[in-house]
């Protein structure tokens, strides 16, 4: 079944060592996309009514370690390392003017982002790493996503 979402796409960022997928519209991560995939899911229902009320103006984020678990076999240990992202990640907007969800702080970045981002980390990247180092590499990727977004402001 065709998705009518737009699809995430991945996101082109140098020296991050995530793979990193992008969508200036609101749309499924990859796990509602399964879900919204097949009918008979008993989560259809649900995924696609809280799809569907997601509100436009924000940037919905979501970071995956799950994808590490060969080199993190314990949960704890993966957890640890997606809260770390957050928190770099979170660091990382609010020192460009933005709040969690992307909107744009009083006196900060000129516009909002919005749109859907999903980060996915490999063997544990980020796991031994700096945090300021975390936070540079998250500042990368706000940067790649606020010219994604004035791309498509200008050509949308």
């Amino acid at each position: 079944m065709a998705s009518r979402y737009p699809p995430l796409k991945p996101l082109k960022v140098s020296n991050v060592g995530l793979r990193i997928r992008y969508s200036p519209f609101t749309t499924p991560f990859k796990y509602e996309e399964d879900v919204l995939s097949n009918l008979r899911n008993p989560d259809f229902p649900k995924v696609k009514d809280r799809i569907e009320q997601l509100p436009k103006s924000e940037l919905r984020w979501k970071i995956v370690t799950d994808v590490s678990v060969k080199a993190l076999p314990k949960a704890t240990r993966r957890n640890w390392l997606k809260r770390r992202w957050i928190a770099a990640l979170i660091q990382a907007l609010a020192a460009r003017g933005f709040k969690s969800s992307g909107h744009a702080k009083e006196g900060g970045a000129a516009q909002s982002l919005q749109g859907t981002l999903e980060l996915l980390v490999y063997e544990g990247y980020g796991f031994d790493a700096p945090f300021a180092k975390l936070v540079k590499r998250a500042g990368s990727i706000v940067e790649a996503i606020e010219e994604e977004h004035k791309k498509n402001v200008h050509n949308g």
